[in-house]
């Protein structure tokens, strides 16, 4: 009877342990979200006319996980979007 006690005991917690994890990476990401936005808010404010763009943003590293090491894409990017 033990044991079966132990296994039920560590499936609650493996099961607290996946709600938990989950709910830190819940306010990670709502936390992400709101830079992300305040960072789109200030752009806007200083540049009405230009819309922001997430993928630009990403491949400047304003946004989390820029593709490191493509400065071409972003040249090519920017140009076509603004002009040169």
């Amino acid at each position: 009877m033990q044991e079966s006690n132990l296994l039920k005991e560590i499936g609650r917690v493996r099961e607290r342990l996946r709600y938990l994890e989950h709910k830190v990476l819940k306010q990670r990401y709502m936390s992400e979200e709101m830079r992300i936005k305040q960072v789109e808010a200030e752009l806007k404010a200083k540049y009405p006319k230009a819309k922001p763009d997430r993928e630009l943003l990403s491949l400047v590293g304003i946004l989390p996980n820029p593709r490191l090491g493509y400065k071409e894409a972003i040249r090519r990017l920017v140009e076509e979007r603004y002009g040169k």
